[in-house]
């Protein structure tokens, strides 16, 4: 990070993208929520019309990256503060 004007700069190339690190956390979190409420991967994939294929690769970290949009989508299907995917 840099200071200009009094504020600190955050640099964009930090920020951008998610760690595999992080990815696989999310994607890990993702799964115990799917089989904590009991649904399949064909359930999710129905209810968030997702392609299945799709939806286990990001529950096993295998995917390279993951929109916020699409993590809004759990968010909110699942009941939980965005922040909670990231736990």
């Amino acid at each position: 990070m840099r200071e200009r004007d009094g504020f600190d700069e955050i640099d964009v190339k930090d920020t951008k993208e998610l760690t595999r690190v992080q990815l696989i956390k999310i994607g890990k979190r993702l799964k115990e929520l799917r089989t904590n409420n009991g649904l399949s991967l064909n359930d999710i994939s129905f209810y968030l019309f997702s392609n299945i294929t799709t939806v286990d690769s990001l529950e096993r970290g295998r995917v390279k990256n993951v929109t916020l949009l699409t993590l809004s989508k759990f968010s909110v299907f699942y009941g939980v503060p965005i922040t909670e995917l990231f736990n």
